[in-house]
This record gives structure tokens, C-alpha cells and sequence, in this order.
């Protein structure tokens, strides 16, 4: 898919969705927006890093994988997105899988222990997509000095189980809100995406 050609060709209905969209506030500290779009059935969403100290919810734990297959377009900013294409199993730290309701995301132990492996780390700049294969552990980073945006869809057919690489002392099952966020955030949110987009 082909997501800078798919922007070029909606970009004006998708702006004119952006003012009544919501913003919510991901439990990795950035923002989303999603608008009422689809592109070959899967949803689309921007996701937004504001130059902010964001808030991320705790435990903070970054490698995870995605239970279906993802593309992302950077529009505006870059990124560096790393990947850890060879995990060990059967040791190292526990392993939690991700379930999701449309205001929750739940973690829940697995008696799956992983190590991390090698690590690939890639900066990915304005204009440039990059995909995430299900199952893949990754993490993606922008410095709270920076701000990115990026379009993200994840590819409806493909369904499989979200994971999360966490640690040793904590709750068997973890909670995360994702909550609406204050109207100045949202509105700061939605200036930079139509500013990304204009």
C-alpha cells in the first residue's frame, strides 16, 4: 500500500474531518487522531508527537508487537523506529499480551519469557514509509523536543494477538486508560496535523 499516493488522493476529505475528530492521548505518551477513513478497509489514523514532555503511562514498557500488520507515512518530523527481528524464547523477561476495548488496553502475564536479541534501529524522515510485520517487536522514538507526524493504518485482514515485552515485579494484569485529552492538547494537535497536511 501505497500511502503517500493514498494521502495525495484524499487529502482533502480527510482534512475536512479533522476538526470534528477525537484526540486521544495513546499510553505511550503521543497523541491520535482518528478519522471516519478507510483505505482498502483498514482505519486510518494520524498519530502525533507534539514538541512536549509526554506523559506516558506507567509501567513504560516500548518493545511491543502489533497483533495485525502496520504502515506508516511520515508527513512531517522524522522518527526511529527500532526493530528486534531475532527475540530468544524461553528466557529473559516476561512476555504480555495486549487485549483492547475502545477506551482500555490490558495486559495480561504469559508464561512466555523472551530475551531481546539484536536490535536494528532506523531513522525514518518526512516522506519516507515504513511497515511493521505482525509479530514484529519494535519501538518507535521521537525526542520530546521534536514533533512528528505520521499516517498509520493497520491492515484489517490480518489478525493475531498484540504483545508487549515487560518486567519482572509487576501486576499480572495492567490496565492502561486511553483517554481523551484537554481541548488546548487537542486543538494543538489538530493545528499541527492540518499544518502537516496543508
Amino acid at each position: 500500500m501505497d500511502l503517500a499516493k493514498e494521502l495525495a488522493r484524499q487529502r482533502s476529505s480527510w482534512t475536512s474531518m479533522i476538526p470534528t475528530a477525537a484526540v486521544s492521548r495513546h499510553p505511550y505518551g503521543f497523541l491520535i487522531v482518528r478519522l471516519g477513513a478507510t483505505v482498502d478497509g483498514a482505519q486510518v489514523r494520524f498519530n502525533i508527537w507534539l514538541r512536549e514532555k509526554r506523559p506516558g503511562q506507567e509501567p513504560n514498557w516500548p518493545i511491543h508487537s502489533h497483533e495485525i500488520a502496520m504502515s506508516s507515512y511520515v508527513v512531517r518530523g522524522s522518527l526511529e523506529n527500532t526493530i528486534w527481528p531475532q527475540p530468544r524464547f524461553g528466557f529473559g523477561d516476561p512476555l504480555y499480551l495486549a487485549s483492547y476495548t475502545a477506551t482500555t488496553s490490558v495486559l495480561t502475564r504469559s508464561d512466555i519469557r523472551i530475551s531481546e536479541g539484536r536490535k536494528v534501529s532506523e531513522s525514518v524522515g518526512q516522506g519516507r514509509q515504513y511497515e511493521v510485520e505482525k509479530g514484529l517487536f519494535h519501538a518507535t522514538q521521537v525526542p520530546d523536543d521534536g514533533e512528528c507526524v505520521t499516517l498509520c493504518v493497520f491492515h484489517a485482514e490480518e489478525n493475531g494477538v498484540g504483545t508487549v515485552l515487560g518486567r519482572d515485579g509487576h501486576s499480572p494484569r495492567i490496565e492502561f486508560q486511553r483517554h481523551e485529552v484537554a481541548p488546548k492538547t487537542g486543538v494543538a494537535a489538530k493545528q499541527l496535523l492540518l499544518s502537516a497536511l496543508s
